[in-house]
Parts: C-alpha cells; structure tokens; sequence
C-alpha cells in the first residue's frame, strides 16, 4: 500500500477516493487516528486521477477577498438557530428556492459527515458548528453528478473540503457556490467519541451533537427522542477546552495552506470576531463575516442581500480579528504533549491529563461553583425579604 501524499500534510479531503475509478484507494486510521487513503498496487491502473485531485499535491486558485461584510440575517428563527449570523443558512435557502441542491456537514445520527439537502426544512441537519472532522465520502460525486444535470450546488464546507472538491472536478461550473466555513482546526471524530463515552457510556443513544447554544458555546449531545444526554460549557468540558486550546487537531492543521487570506472559495464564512462596537448600529447578538472572494461570490450575496441587515467593514478588520485567516493554529508544547501520550496509549483521558487539560477543566469548575455561593446567599436572603 503506498500512500498519495504524506499522512502528515493529508487532509483527509477525499478527493483522491472520489476520483479513482478502479477501487485502488482504501481509507485507513493513522496512528492519531485521522483517516487516511492509500492506494494498493495490486488494483492500481496508474491512471493519475488521484494525483490530479490532491488539493495538497496541487493547490487550486486561490482569491484575495473583494469585500467584506458583517451582517446577520433578518428571519427570527435562523438568527437564533445558526452558530453565527445565519449567512450559509440564508444563502442555502436561496439555492433550495432555485430548485437547486445544498451540500453541507451534518452530525446529526451522530457520525459527522456530509449530506445532500434538497428541501429548506432539511436545512437543519447541517446548521450549527462542528468543531471535529467531518467524512466527505463519496459526496463530491454526488455533486459533480447534480451539476452535469444543470442544478444549481452550493457546497458548504472547511477550505480544504472545498479545495478536495474543486480538484475532484477539474474544472469550474457555473452553476456551482462554494462557501468555506473559517477553520481553527478540526479533531478525529475519534477523540470525540472516546470523550463522549467516557461522559455517557452508552453511544447507541446519541443522535446530535452540538457545540454552540444560544449564547454560549458547550458540548451539548441529544438522545434519539431528542433528550438531554450531556452537556457542558467550553471551559468544563475537556474536550472543547483542548479544541479551544488548539490541542488536538490532526496534523495537518497545524500546517493548513489554507489558513490565509487568499481564500478558495466563492464567499468565507465566520463568525466577525474583533467588530467594530459601531458596526450594525450597535447590535449586541450574533454576527456573520462574509468574505466576498470571487465575483460568483459576489452576484450570490446581492441576490439575497435584502435578507440581511448588512454593513461592509474592511478587509483588514475581518483579518486582524481572527488568526486563521492569516496562518494556522500553532502546534504548542502541550498539543506535542497530547500527540505523545495519545499515540502511546490510545487513552483520550490519559492525553487529556498530559496536556494540562484535566486541571485546567476543575480549575474552571471550581471557580464557577464559589462565584455562584455569593449569588445562592443574595437569592436566599432576597427570598426571606
């Protein structure tokens, strides 16, 4: 078996599966447990289809941005129910009003990967933040086979899924959207799931997993009949803690040539980190960044402009507010740490006390049990008042 490119720089972006047309390509677990192809010569043609879809191998355009807005959708329910500003949710249903098809990453059933999406009330599969790795499959096919047929695709999905697609594909369609989701990094779904059975001890009965509520950000997992499992806030829960730390990404996170403000797709989409305080009249909820970067991109979101309250900022403060449109995450002493211990030991407990994360998640815990006695007390003696 040898593989495409190294499993150190792989994204895991599928392309290359997609593309063979001879079942040469398996997907393995490398030792960090990200998934990986290799191909086997025995089945192997020498076709060059693979190599010819490696984003790694060969990087697809990228565009420096033409604008950017911030904005946040004007319907209720998506402004509440999206991790941001509801940009990729109001776009999506646009598309789905052409008669058009939606491909974006859902973790609801509790395996993260992609889904092909048809109809607006389908849309909820794939809102909200994943923050773990999510298995394209076989979908770029699917993709590729709804733009032969003249339907309008808008593909949501992390740069280096986009990229995967664009090199599967060879070519630029005009009836193909592209949006990549600002990407910090992305977790094995494996590190996920052996955190999630430690917490629950019963996987058989997930059916979501979330990371974002209405205001905060937690690790929130719903049963089949849609009851609450587990849940915890970003700081108490290890495994967001590490994610927000930037710990326990795959390799080539940390090495992302697409975290950098030359973007590969038709918009960007993010939360607007660092906005101005005199943006959007002073709105205090949720706000999206939109990153206009080509002028597809561009046509699209003066289609549905109307469906926003919009303001454009600069470029330059869309970038200084978040790192990863700049460079990628760096790979810290403690993310080595957790690598090390975990490819000993396959235990995500014992990485999670190697990197510091452990103490850190009962440090926070701690502190919000004795910040909340004085407000215990004042609610008591207001009771007795």
């Amino acid at each position: 078996m040898a593989e495409l490119c190294s499993q150190q720089d792989c994204t895991s972006c599928m392309a290359c599966y997609n593309a063979c047309p001879f079942g040469a390509i398996s997907i393995v677990k490398t030792n960090l447990h990200a998934l990986s192809p290799l191909i086997n010569p025995d089945i192997c043609r020498e076709c060059g289809l693979c190599e010819k879809s490696c984003p790694i191998l060969i990087t697809p355009a990228l565009n420096y941005p033409s604008a950017a807005i911030a904005l946040y959708c004007k319907d209720e329910w998506d402004r509440t129910t999206c991790s941001s500003g509801g940009l990729a949710t109001t776009l999506s249903r646009y598309i789905i009003s052409k008669g058009g098809v939606v491909y974006g990453a859902s973790a609801v059933g509790g395996y993260p990967e992609f889904r092909r999406i048809t109809s607006e009330d389908d849309l909820e599969l794939i809102k909200g933040s994943k923050y773990v790795y999510c298995d394209p499959a076989l979908i770029y096919r699917s993709v590729k086979k709804d733009l032969m047929e003249n339907k309008k695709c808008l593909f949501i999905g992390l740069p280096c899924d986009v990229a995967g697609l664009k090199q599967y594909l060879h070519r630029d369609y005009d009836n193909l959207y592209t949006i990549d989701l600002v990407c910090h990094g992305t977790p094995p779904f494996d590190y996920l799931k052996a955190h999630i059975d430690s917490k629950t001890g019963d996987p058989s009965n997930w059916n979501d997993i979330t990371f974002r509520g209405k205001r905060d950000f937690c690790t929130t997992v719903l049963g089949r009949g849609g009851e609450l499992i587990y849940s915890r806030n970003q700081y108490e829960d290890e495994y967001f803690a590490a994610f927000m730390r930037g710990q326990i990404y795959r390799p080539c996170c940390y090495e992302c040539k697409f975290a950098r403000p030359e973007r590969v797709s038709d918009i960007t989409a993010g939360d607007f980190w660092g906005l101005g305080d005199d943006a959007l009249d002073g709105y205090k909820g949720k706000v999206s960044l939109a990153l206009l970067n080509t002028t597809k991109g561009a046509e699209l979101f003066e289609a549905v402009k109307e469906r926003f309250r919009w303001e454009q900022r600069t470029i330059e403060e869309a970038l200084n507010g978040n790192h990863q449109l700049n460079r990628p995450t760096h790979f810290s002493p403690a993310a080595e740490r957790f690598r090390t211990v975990y490819e000993k030991t396959e235990s995500i407990e014992d990485a999670f006390q190697a990197c510091g994360i452990k103490t850190l998640v009962r440090k926070n815990t701690i502190r919000r049990i004795v910040l909340s006695i004085p407000k215990k007390i004042l609610n008591q003696i207001k009771t007795k008042d």
